[in-house]
This record gives structure tokens, C-alpha cells and sequence, in this order.
């Protein structure tokens, strides 16, 4: 079992009578992790194109999907069907190996790093942050990157609103800014 979960599952008494729940089956939980790169000036660079998805898919365990252009936009010089980036959805196991190694290895590799910020929640019990370099990464050499890319990861919950949401992260052990702690 993962140490997350296992911490999760000794933590959840304290998370219920904080959120003020009788059920253990009322608890948040973590349902998925979606991981996007979008392209931006990598555009028409097919060899750093195809670096992104493999390093993404180093990171993340998954083979990433493509996502493409719905229509033209010729203020983006963006054309229907181009590739504009490439996601991962992480789920069960991964999910939680992905989350366990964000947490043990990713955010204390950061430059700098004081906290996330709490401001990524979007009143639905979903949290959003952004990554500004993917060699933050231990699966990731530093030497081998020619050029850094940013990463917005979203972690889905079943939670209803934010304060379930911050209770199940501080519980997995997520290190929000202290200023913005409640």
C-alpha cells in the first residue's frame, strides 16, 4: 500500500471532525490527476515535440494524449488540428505514486519553495497549480533538457466544496503557504 494512503486512511478520524462529518464514507477523496503541457512556442518543433511527450510520459508513468486545435485562429497563427499540447489523466495506483513523489521529492527540489498557494481552488473541491520547469523531476536529467516547459496539474476530488478539498491535501501531506492557512 502506498505511504499516502496509508497516511490518509490514519488521518481520516481528524478529517471528519474537522469538516464536522458523521460517515466515513462522507470523506473526500482523491478521484484523479490530470497533468497538461501546453506547446505554446514549441509549435512547428517536432523533435522538441516529441522530447515533451516522452519526458511527460517519464514522469508521469502514462503515455501522454495529444491535444489538438478545435478550430483556426489566425491571430495565433494556430490552424484546425494542430497539436496546442499533451495531457495525462493518472488514476488508482499511479495517481497516488504520481502525488506521493510530488510531494516527497518535487516540492522540496523547487527554487525557493515557501508553500503552494491556496488560491487554486475552484469552489467545486478541485485544486489547480502550475509547475514552471519539468526538471524538477528526479526521473528527469537536467543535462538532457534543452529547453524548460511548465505543467498545470489539477488533482480532482469528490469533495463539494474547498474546505474538504484543503482537509484531504493537508492529509496526503501538501504544504500550502502558511499566510494562507486558515
Amino acid at each position: 500500500m502506498n505511504s499516502l494512503r496509508e497516511k490518509y486512511t490514519q488521518n481520516q478520524s481528524a478529517i471528519s471532525t474537522t469538516l464536522g462529518l458523521k460517515n466515513v464514507m462522507e470523506l473526500p477523496k482523491l478521484k484523479k490527476i490530470s497533468v497538461n503541457i501546453g506547446m505554446g512556442e514549441l509549435k512547428g518543433n517536432d523533435a522538441l515535440q516529441k522530447q515533451v511527450a516522452e519526458i511527460l510520459s517519464i514522469i508521469t508513468g502514462q503515455k501522454p494524449v495529444q491535444t489538438r486545435a478545435k478550430r483556426a485562429i489566425a491571430g495565433f497563427k494556430l490552424r484546425e488540428n494542430d497539436v496546442i499540447g499533451y495531457r495525462v489523466t493518472l488514476r488508482g495506483e499511479r495517481m497516488y505514486d504520481f502525488l506521493d513523489r510530488l510531494v516527497t521529492y518535487v516540492f522540496p527540489r523547487l527554487r525557493d519553495f515557501q508553500g503552494i498557494s491556496s488560491t487554486g481552488f475552484d469552489r467545486h473541491g478541485n485544486f489547480t497549480f502550475g509547475l514552471r520547469e519539468q526538471t524538477v523531476f528526479p526521473e528527469v536529467p537536467y543535462q538532457g533538457a534543452e529547453k524548460t516547459w511548465g505543467m498545470q496539474i489539477t488533482l480532482v476530488t469528490s469533495a463539494t466544496d474547498d474546505a474538504g478539498a484543503r482537509a484531504l491535501l493537508e492529509a496526503f501531506g501538501f504544504p500550502f503557504t502558511k499566510s494562507a492557512a486558515k
